[in-house]
């Protein structure tokens, strides 16, 4: 009978620190054939091999607009796009607008992958060899779910476009690109973007917001903004930014308070339900404001900022068509 070995919490702490520092420092060259998985940010023997469904074309097309860990992700878009219009009910326009639009979250989430914080690199390695249930305090604090003194289940952001493995499946990207502790690199991870994108255009459809671009006359009374740097389609602008305000995708109409908007489908509107409960607007459900898109948040993680970090680098992948 072989020996049981129990590990202590500082035991792992010290195995994965060692994992860490013995990856290599430069990412392998990829070639037209092969991407690398981003694993860890720097591949080595740990890296994932790519699943089925999103394997990279033979064909490699060499657009230098794009971020050179992205190309993969625009390749596979341009050779497989009649596929993914069909797919996604989309024409060959905005399939291209949510595929810029997946590669800039990228970039605003992780800088195209060159950012990457130690304790998510850490969680990453950790999912991937099956140990997710392994408490964050492991490692500088780190645990992928979080459980304290009965407070809500936080669960950590990892991969190149930072998702939950709640927001993975409840989109259904476990079914659509592949199991979430194996799809961290910067392939799937877009591709996974791009498909919750696609979700969230169709129910800011749904929901009745507009096509035009996304204006917000409060903000602009106010002086807070000019304009809104805008994909010129404000149902587009709000699936976006619901990457990370999910919230966000609502109708919007005025109130009887000039400085707030509410969401058209409510007829009491708290903008600041933990904060401030004792404020509570009469939404005028009649009075929809055309192409709004509000203005929540704080610092740079305002939806607005928000926004126009993602449309600022789509902006700048003009050598990317289909």
């Amino acid at each position: 009978m072989g020996k049981i070995i129990k590990l202590t919490e500082s035991d792992l702490e010290k195995i994965i620190m060692n994992v860490l520092s013995e990856q290599q420092s430069t990412p392998p060259i990829m070639t037209r054939n092969q991407a690398t998985s981003d694993y860890l940010g720097k591949g080595g023997q740990f890296e994932r091999s790519l699943p089925k469904q999103t394997k990279l074309p033979i064909e490699y097309y060499d657009f230098k607009c794009i971020p050179h860990n992205l190309i993969p992700f625009a390749s596979y878009v341009k050779r497989n796009k009649k596929k993914l219009m069909s797919e996604l009910g989309v024409d060959e326009n905005t399939l291209l607008i949510m595929a810029k639009a997946a590669i800039g979250i990228v970039g605003r989430e992780t800088l195209f992958r060159k950012f990457s914080e130690r304790n998510d690199d850490v969680a990453e390695f950790l999912h991937s060899w099956g140990l997710g249930f392994i408490p964050r305090g492991i490692v500088g604090g780190i645990n992928l779910v979080n459980k304290v003194r009965g407070k809500e289940e936080r669960q950590m952001s990892l991969g190149a476009a930072q998702f939950t493995e709640k927001t993975w499946n409840e989109y259904g990207l476990d079914k659509k690109v592949g199991d979430y502790g194996n799809t961290f690199d910067s392939l799937n991870q877009t591709i996974g973007a791009l498909y919750r994108i696609n979700d969230d255009y169709k129910l800011a459809l749904k929901t009745g917001n507009g096509t035009g671009p996304s204006v917000n006359p409060i903000a602009q009374k106010q002086g807070k903004i000019t304009n809104i740097l805008s994909t010129g389609n404000n149902a587009m602008d709000l699936a976006i930014t619901a990457h990370n305000m999910p919230g966000l995708i609502n109708k919007w109409c005025q109130t009887n308070d000039p400085n707030y908007a509410g969401p058209c489908n409510l007829k009491i509107y708290q903008p600041f339900p933990k904060s401030k409960p004792e404020i509570k607007l009469t939404v005028a459900q009649d009075k929809p404001i055309v192409n709004y898109f509000p203005n929540k948040g704080s610092g740079e993680q305002k939806s607005i900022a928000y926004l126009e970090k993602v449309v600022n680098y789509m902006n700048g992948f003009k050598c990317f068509s289909l």
